[in-house]
């Protein structure tokens, strides 16, 4: 359980550097073209040290192919969606809108096939949430009505959407039965892939001149730490029991 807590502290500082990093990059590096090398690299890293671990037998079909649905959804459009966006936006912003992941999480959660119900504690958690998300975007409201955001902010919210969606796939579909290894690489090669695909598209992103904003959007007032207090509080009431760590990992 010691080693349980200590990979989750880790997972929670190396995740909080993304934005920050995915920021500089885009800088000089097309979006899908950036999703689709590094996470086809990380994921057949993945799959190669899985097979290395003598994981060596290969799921049926319907398994590989909901692996790679999970993964279209979480990497291709959770983290296609971020990185193209966050060319117009800061990565401050683009985090905050991130952190509504847990909501997302909950609702798509509850509306599967009715198998989760809505209880107090949802309910307690959620309204925690929302108030220290309000707590955070106290001096930041006016940010989602700047035009030159527009498109940046509905980009990180297409990205909060989907990779909620590709959570809940991936907590219903994986079995237990098959590594967790060989499930992360079989659904992030998979998303790598579809953001190499996704390169080829036209293109709707400014190369030459970039709509980027401040790394860090400036200083960090005071009641934004209290609201970022606040929201792993919201995790603990309000996301179901078999998905919190998950959820908290995301976080």
């Amino acid at each position: 359980m010691t080693r349980a807590y200590l990979a989750l502290a880790a997972i929670c500082i190396i995740w909080g550097t993304t934005y920050t990093v995915i920021k500089l990059a885009v800088r000089d590096f097309p979006p899908y073209l950036l999703v689709g090398i590094r996470q086809t690299l990380a994921g057949l890293l993945l799959l190669g040290l899985a097979l290395a671990g003598g994981h060596k037998k290969v799921p049926g079909r319907r398994y590989v192919l909901r692996q790679g649905l999970t993964g279209l959804a979480t990497i291709t459009g959770g983290n296609g969606f971020i990185t193209w966006g966050m060319q117009y936006v800061s990565s401050g912003l683009a985090a905050i809108i991130g952190s509504l992941t847990p909501v997302l999480v909950v609702f798509i959660n509850l509306s599967w096939r009715g198998s989760e119900k809505i209880n107090s504690r949802i309910v307690t958690g959620v309204l925690i949430g929302f108030a220290g998300l309000g707590l955070i975007f106290n001096d930041g409201w006016q940010d989602f009505i700047k035009p030159e955001y527009r498109l940046g902010i509905a980009g990180c919210f297409a990205s909060c959407f989907t990779w909620s969606l590709g959570t809940v796939m991936s907590k219903r579909w994986n079995s237990p039965e098959v590594p967790p290894l060989l499930n992360a690489g079989m659904q992030i090669t998979a998303g790598g892939l579809g953001g190499l695909v996704f390169e080829f598209f036209p293109r709707q992103y400014p190369h030459d001149t970039p709509h980027h904003a401040g790394l860090a959007g400036g200083r960090i007032p005071r009641h934004h730490w209290v609201g970022a207090g606040i929201y792993p509080v919201y995790v603990c009431f309000a996301t179901p029991e078999r998905n919190r760590f998950f959820v908290v990992y995301l976080y």
